[in-house]
């Protein structure tokens, strides 16, 4: 194969290289740690389970108006509610007097609670509701329990706080290095506008061309080159 002589006057000259876009080293766009999205997804089911216990524990759900209706019609009287108490959400009463230190499967074991969310009732008919309980000689506990809001803020705290520091456990301990990256890859990615060599660089130098020509020749028919001892240099491909 013919080597191109450096020397020759006809060589074109490539054009001169200008770094393209600003310069700057493009960001890795590789694959993210999800562990933030398991948190988060963590912490919504904990929320949900946690409000779908509440609700268990407060008994079955009456409308307002039903109840109203209730004290009206003789359903519910002071018989049968008992333990009532207004909340800023919620009011909660059960069928049954509460009886401390009750063995299991007693009267005490059978209470039945309710709960009537009250938000968005206007505070007039929360007034005329507590005035027929009184009328009805119905015990309405002067203690008010703290709002739903509250109550959840209160439960969910703790595992908050903790959930925000297992992030910063894990942003800390997420450097390169570092055990807990031993599944990350090592390889960046680069933009088009960091690779300098175009076509525009190579294209027009006949020597070039013509070694091309010449390997694809020899690889078409090896036997007409190996015949006069000639070979492809190591690594040509």
């Amino acid at each position: 194969m013919s080597n191109p002589d450096p020397n020759r006057k006809d060589r074109p000259v490539p054009p001169e290289r200008t770094p393209k876009g600003d310069g700057k080293r493009a960001e890795p766009k590789g694959p993210k740690s999800n562990a933030l999205w398991y948190l988060v997804v963590g912490g919504l089911i904990l929320v949900i389970t946690l409000s779908i216990v509440s609700n268990n524990k407060r008994g079955e759900k009456l409308k307002f108006g039903d109840f109203v209706k209730g004290l009206d019609d003789g359903k519910f009287n002071k018989t049968n509610v008992h333990e009532l108490k207004f909340g800023t959400d919620y009011i909660v009463f059960q069928d049954q007097p509460k009886q401390e230190g009750s063995e299991k499967g007693t009267l005490a074991d059978t209470t039945k609670n309710y709960y009537i969310p009250v938000w968005g009732i206007a505070s007039e008919k929360r007034a005329q509701l507590q005035s027929k309980l009184e009328s009805k000689d119905i015990v309405v506990d002067s203690e008010s329990r703290p709002s739903e809001w509250e109550s959840l803020i209160a439960v969910l705290f703790f595992p908050i706080v903790l959930l925000i520091f297992v992030i910063y456990l894990f942003r800390r301990m997420g450097g390169a290095g570092s055990p807990m990256s031993f599944g990350r890859s090592r390889g960046r990615m680069y933009a088009q506008e960091d690779i300098e060599v175009t076509f525009n660089d190579v294209a027009g130098i006949d020597e070039a061309v013509e070694e091309l020509r010449e390997v694809v020749e020899f690889l078409r028919t090896p036997a007409k080159y190996q015949a006069l001892g000639g070979r492809i240099p190591k690594g040509v491909l």
